[in-house]
């Protein structure tokens, strides 16, 4: 009977850890939730830093507006006349900031340059009886930096 006891306690192996195939599993596992999660991620942040550009048209649309009501139409609402502000040069992630017609055009940095000339935010506005209204144009909008 002892030595059934020694055999018996020889084949109870006592596994501590995980096995490589199990490591190499985990491994997989996490590669393939990177590989979605951080494209997404970068996406985000790209549209995050994005929005500095789309702010810096706030006090120009706020400018075309009032230059509009005042003269009945958006023709002559242009940068540096009718109240509305000069062109800006570069500041933050903004290149430029133009307003010829009431048509804004705001201009990212290098850095949203993916491949196109200049990644651009462009509003565009239409005056009728009703008021403005705007239309989102750009280049931002084939990088789906902007709506």
């Amino acid at each position: 009977m002892l030595w059934m006891s020694k055999l018996a306690k020889k084949q109870v192996s006592h596994q501590k850890g995980f096995t490589l195939l199990e490591l190499l599993m985990v491994i997989a596992v996490i590669g393939i939730l990177a590989s979605i999660a951080v494209p997404r991620f970068q996406n985000y942040n790209q549209r995050a830093r994005f929005t500095e550009v789309i702010n810096a048209v706030g006090p120009y649309k706020t400018a075309v507006e009032m230059c509009a009501t005042n003269l009945g139409t958006v023709n002559g609402c242009n940068a540096a006349s009718n109240n509305i502000p000069a062109a800006s040069g570069a500041q933050g992630r903004v290149s430029s900031v133009n307003v010829v017609n009431g048509e804004i055009t705001a201009t990212g940095d290098a850095q949203f340059n993916q491949g196109l000339v200049a990644t651009t935010y462009v509003l565009t506005p239409t005056f009728n009886n009703n008021g403005l209204t705007w239309a989102v144009g750009g280049t931002c909008r084939a990088v789906e930096l902007c709506q």
